[in-house]
């Protein structure tokens, strides 16, 4: 009798290097892929951009830096950023910041070396993307919070302005050769960001664990990982910034969330933090953070089956004595716990300027089932209409 065995795909070409000091490997790393170097930073982090700059004047190398515009890199500054330096010919980009310097730089990648609006390769519920005709300029990361695991994915998030939405490119192509984990420089990340990013990582981990859309053991392998992680050092790096373990632990944590989600993606809790966030303009990591618990309570209240194997992963002790309704309840309680302790138990109304949240429910509703119904279907439990619009009327009210 012949079994019938599932397949899977396991995907990396990221070279890894994580641990103190590895920032120094910067000029080595891009030396390997030529002699011209574009360097993508954010102007909020001058201390990593001094490193970057330090490391390639070493092994003299030429590079150019360009500036993320805003917050979250948008489609009309790629588009004219990638004209002006098109000419340029770069050998590779090194992305140094948050998860949105990264996907500036894989952006940057693409639309290098293709003329078309990167809007159009963005891989959209209504539309396929364009496909790539090119070869890309390769991305070595050097990421300084610790949050989206953009340096272990091939998505690049990026926000249309005029449509008001965001899209994610989809390309394997993009994938970053190198991505140096330094923990020394995410030290300087205030408590506030530390708490979003780490809760967008925590999300990350969890959506693709839970993801019904298809058969990947890594992903569950990578997020019970993950998540196991984010349990112990989130806390600590929250409340002491210079606790180098912590902020170690939390990078790992971060880049092992992004294969996950590179296997397997993510679900509802990002389908309603990325279309709010492109509306309100609200930061991705806060979006996800404070989206995260509502999407769990109500998945309980309808699956708690869903959770029950994933409490002894965070607490990492044995629950044999213990009903699987006790286990799943634990799971969201201490999801709960660890969002009041890292200061996200909020709602985005608390986050917005006065009146900002007005009629901000239904939009978001109305948004998502317009253009990010996709990841809707990859959640265990497809809410109605009525179950979402009461989801997110918590998520924006409270």
């Amino acid at each position: 009798m012949t079994t019938q065995l599932a397949s899977f795909d396991f995907i990396t070409s990221t070279r890894v290097h994580c641990g103190m000091k590895a920032a120094e490997k910067i000029g080595e790393t891009c030396a390997a892929y030529g002699k011209r170097v574009l360097v993508v930073a954010d102007r909020s982090i001058p201390a990593a951009e001094a490193v970057a700059k330090a490391q390639l004047n070493a092994v003299g190398l030429p590079f150019r830096i360009v500036y993320l515009e805003s917050p979250e890199p948008t489609v009309t500054y790629i588009d004219q950023l990638s004209v002006e330096l098109r000419k340029d010919q770069f050998d590779c980009i090194l992305a140094v910041g948050g998860g949105s310097a990264v996907d500036l730089a894989k952006s940057l990648a693409i639309s290098l070396s293709h003329p078309e609006s990167i809007w159009l390769y963005a891989n959209l519920a209504y539309r396929p993307p364009l496909p790539l005709q090119r070869a890309t300029v390769p991305v070595i990361a050097v990421p300084t919070t610790s949050g989206t695991g953009a340096e272990m994915t091939p998505y690049a998030v990026l926000t249309n302005e005029e449509l008001k939405q965001k899209g994610t490119i989809q390309e394997r192509a993009i994938m970053p050769k190198v991505a140096l984990l330094d923990p020394e420089l995410c030290w300087t990340m205030p408590p506030e960001l530390t708490a979003a990013t780490g809760l967008d990582a925590f999300a990350h981990a969890l959506e693709a664990t839970i993801n019904v859309s298809k058969h990947a053991p890594v992903a569950e392998w990578a997020g019970r990982e993950s998540m196991r992680l984010i349990f112990n050092a989130l806390p600590r790096a929250f409340a002491n910034p210079q606790d180098m373990e912590a902020r170690q632990q939390m990078a790992w944590a971060a880049a092992v969330a992004g294969v996950a989600i590179t296997h397997r993606g993510t679900t509802t809790c990002h389908a309603i933090a990325e279309t709010m966030g492109g509306i309100c303009h609200l930061p991705h990591g806060k979006s996800v953070a404070i989206t995260t618990l509502p999407v769990l309570k109500k998945t309980l209240r309808l699956r708690p089956e869903i959770f029950s194997s994933l409490y002894s992963v965070i607490r990492n002790h044995s629950t044999a004595d213990k009903s699987a309704e006790y286990c799943a309840q634990a799971f969201v309680d201490a999801v709960g716990q660890l969002t009041q302790t890292v200061g996200m138990s909020r709602n985005a109304s608390s986050f917005l300027p006065r009146g900002a949240a007005d009629g901000l429910a239904e939009q978001v509703l109305e948004a998502m089932l317009g253009y990010k119904y996709r990841p809707l279907k990859q959640h265990p439990v497809e809410f109605t209409k009525e179950q979402l619009g009461e989801i997110i009327r918590e998520v924006v009210n409270g």
